[in-house]
This record gives C-alpha cells, structure tokens and sequence, in this order.
C-alpha cells in the first residue's frame, strides 16, 4: 500500500499534455535530470586562466601522476587545516582569481579600502557577495565575467534568487542598477542564513525578536518535554529540596553564577551565555590576528592605527568592541615561538616567555618607532646578535640574556599557552574566563 501511495501515476508537463505512461513518466524525468546536469558544451575562454600562479617542473608533473599510498594519502587528510576540506579547489578557485584580476585590472571598481587593502568578493558554501561600486564600468566587466564563466563551468547564476545592497545614490540609480543586473535591491537590516546583517552597533531593539522566539521556544519545551503526572512528579521533588516537604511550596532564590559552576564545584554545569560569547569572540579574533587571507588583513587595517595600536574612538561596527573585549586576554595568553624574528615586535610580543619586554617597562602603548622594532634586529646568521643597549635594558628586567628562546629558522608563529596543544580552543578559553571570573 505505502509503494503505491509513492508512485507517480501521472504527470503534468504542460498546460495541454499529461504523461500516464509509466515508460513515458520515467523516460520524461530521466531525461529531464541528464539535461539539467550533463549541461551543454563547455566553452572554455582561455582568458579565465591567465594569472600569475607558481609553476611545476616536469618531475613534479610526472610525480602528480603517482597514486599515493595509504599512508600518504592518511597524513594529507590529517594535516589539512581546521578550515580545510579534501579534494580539489576547482572552478571556485577559478572565480576568486578571476574576481580578484578584475580589481587588479581596474576592469572593476572597488567599494572601500583599508590602508591599501580592498576586499573584492567571499565565497561562502554556495553563496559569492561581490564587493565593487555601482558604476556602469564595474558593474559591465562584472557581468561579462560571469558570463565567461557560467559557459566554462557548467554553474549557472540564479540572478532571480540574487540581491544587491546599494546605498549613497539616488532611486532611479539603484533602479538601473536593478533592472542591469536581473536582481532584486536589498535593504538593511536583512537576513543571511537565519542572522540579521545591520551595519553598525547592534543594541537591543535589534535582537529584541531573536529572544522573544527564545522565550517562546522554552514556554514551549516546559509543557512539551513533560507528562502532566512527570510535571506532578517534578513538582514534588523540588518542593522536598527546597522546603522538605513534598507538599510545601517555597521560594528559594540562589545567585545565578552558582548554578553555572561544575557538578564536582557544587554547581549544575550551566554554561553562561557571556563566558560563551567571549570564548567565540576570541576564537574570532584569533582568526583575524593570524590568517593572511584579504577579509583578515581588512578588519586588521580598519581595526588598527599605523602603529599596530588598537583604534581609540567609537566605530560603528558589530565586530569591534568585542574584539576590543577580549585583546588584551588573547595577548596575554599568546606566546611567539621565534624563526627568523622577522613578524615578531621587539617590545610587544611575548617571544621571551609568558611576559613581553613592554609589559616589564610599564608600557602600554606603541610609539611609530617602538612599532618597527623586530626581533629579527638582534638576529644575525641565524644567532643572537643583541647590542649592548638593548642587552643592559634586557639584564636591568631581570632577563636572563644568556637563556634566550632557540632560534629555530623559518617563519615565527603564535602558540596558545592555556592548551597543552598549544593550539586555541574554546573549551580552554572558557575555562580560563571561569577561572578568572
């Protein structure tokens, strides 16, 4: 009876013809799925393709062709990054370098830059946002692009499912822009992927709907999750805890921190929704400090002065002040492991163990010079070359000069002192605010 409740007796393809056949109805939809997939001839523009990128010698040529061992191939799955996926990056690489020649081209007007550096497009799961201005030239290039690659790829743009936000023109402007582009104008505040996108600082009255659905996700679970007579059951368990008395009501009221603390503390293991928040902001934060990709180099330029200081005045941002929450913490707890010196501040970083030479001075800010200051100044062929000034500062700290960090080549990188790992993980960093709080 279900198969049959699951067959498809018929089919409308058109306003004047239905398919009854069961031979026609497969044959229809077969078919139907090999044109939508399979695609026409691909038509491959040999333009999409020049850009600068490394060269392979033959014997690397050669040696791609080798099918690797088990061994081989379980080592690259374990080494591949936290942000990583195996298999090859394909046509999206092809787009990002293409969107990003359009900029350096100047085929392409960018939106806004930061200290030189101008973000030009993400490219999200399924999903590419496009960052350039709204003139005819960018918008022309843009689409020509696209094109290009649409017929080269297979992938074709849902310009109907598409949006774009313009601001800083006039109506009509943002009318033709709508009707170039086939694609419906937005307009802040939006959402994206369930979550509001509001330029800005995001106060109360923004996610004053997020915590109503909240509290009516609870109301909701209280009544659900329970049998009246568990309710009952329930009921009298707490008045005997609280009162000793199963029957007895009483209002017992305990400070919220308490029951947030672990079992073993005497607690019930409630996670604290700030502990939570500042734990992922740090992990955010971490993210933007140490990738080299072009949305982390923008924030770093809009986020700092020239001196690598932390901005001083009010931005209308949603992501800064709770960067500004949880710098110092992060820098705290951030440990340089030295190379070749060369990415590490003299002064600032902690690269001589948990403590900078800065914070042994009592200095809490950067001057213009104190800035350049690397620690691959006092680094000559690979062993510490220390002038005597810098060496009598050292020894006047308290720091031992004749037990210097090893100097171990290559590039510096940061390790996470609060993980044994040595690597950044929210479970440690809430820890850790616990510990502090």
């Amino acid at each position: 009876m279900r198969r049959s409740q699951n067959t498809i007796s018929e089919l409308r393809i058109s306003s004047n013809s239905t398919l009854v056949l069961q031979d026609e109805i497969k044959d229809f939809i077969v078919n139907h799925y090999k044109n939508k997939f399979n695609g026409g001839e691909a038509v491959i523009d040999p333009n999409l393709f020049e850009f600068d990128h490394e060269r392979i010698s033959v014997p690397e040529s050669s040696f791609m062709d080798v099918v690797p061992t088990l061994d081989e191939s379980k080592r690259a799955v374990f080494d591949l990054g936290a942000d990583s996926a195996p298999g090859p990056v394909g046509f999206s690489d092809i787009l990002s370098r293409n969107l990003s020649k359009l900029l350096a081209n100047r085929s392409m007007h960018n939106m806004v830059s930061k200290k030189g550096v101008a973000p030009t497009h993400l490219l999200f799961a399924d999903d590419i946002l496009v960052f350039c201005r709204g003139n005819l030239h960018s918008l022309q290039n843009l689409k020509t692009m696209l094109s290009v690659y649409e017929k080269a790829s297979g992938q074709c743009i849902n310009y109907a499912k598409s949006k774009f936000y313009y601001d800083g023109g006039t109506y009509s402007r943002s009318i033709a822009i709508a009707n170039y582009l086939g694609m419906e104008r937005a307009l802040f505040p939006d959402k994206y992927l369930g979550i509001q996108l509001k330029p800005g600082i995001v106060r109360h009255i923004h996610v004053r709907k997020v915590v109503e659905k909240i509290m009516d996700k609870l109301a909701g679970w209280k009544g659900k999750l329970l049998s009246f007579q568990a309710r009952l059951v329930e009921r009298a368990i707490r008045n005997f805890l609280w009162s000793g008395d199963a029957e007895k009501r009483k209002f017992f009221t305990v400070l919220y921190a308490n029951p947030c603390c672990s079992r073993p503390e005497g607690g019930l293991g409630l996670r604290r929704l700030v502990d939570i928040n500042k734990a992922m902001l740090m992990k955010l934060w971490i993210s933007i400090r140490d990738s080299d990709k072009t949305w982390a180099r923008f924030l770093r330029a809009k986020y700092f002065k020239l001196n690598g200081v932390l901005i001083d005045y009010k931005l209308g941002s949603t992501v800064f002040p709770g960067i500004r929450w949880v710098y110092d913490f992060v820098q705290q707890h951030t440990r340089t492991i030295i190379g070749d010196g060369a990415n590490t501040s003299l002064l600032f970083d902690n690269w001589l163990g948990d403590f900078s030479i800065a914070k042994r001075l009592g200095i809490t800010s950067k001057g213009p010079n104190d800035f350049k200051a690397k620690v691959s100044d006092i680094i000559f062929d690979g062993a510490w070359a220390i002038p005597q000034s810098t060496r009598d500062l050292m020894v006047r700290l308290n720091i031992d000069v004749g037990n210097l960090p090893i100097i171990a080549g290559g590039d510096d990188y940061k390790i996470w002192d609060l993980d044994s790992k040595w690597v950044f993980s929210v479970k440690s960093a809430k820890a850790a605010i616990r510990e502090n709080a």
